[in-house]
């Protein structure tokens, strides 16, 4: 039996959007394999002196597992 599971992730880059979507994507994928989708929820811009200073995205991440695994609860910031 698979079992899908939602995690909810933030990433951050002073590159743009893609990059912070990328970064959050890495960060889950160090802890868990099988990362299948991505929902992107919220995007922020931290703007200084009148200038993109930092991008920000929220995304939940889903991936499987196989009934037989644990799964611990973790907060993940990229």
């Amino acid at each position: 039996m698979t079992i899908k599971n939602i995690v909810e992730v933030s990433g951050k880059s002073n590159k743009g959007i893609e990059a912070a979507v990328e970064n959050a994507v890495q960060e889950v994928s160090k802890l868990f394999i099988n990362v299948s989708t991505i929902h992107l929820k919220d995007i922020r811009v931290h703007i200084h002196k009148g200038k993109i200073d930092l991008y920000e995205v929220t995304c939940d991440l889903s991936f499987s597992r196989e009934k037989t695994e644990t799964f611990q609860s973790q907060s993940i910031t990229g």
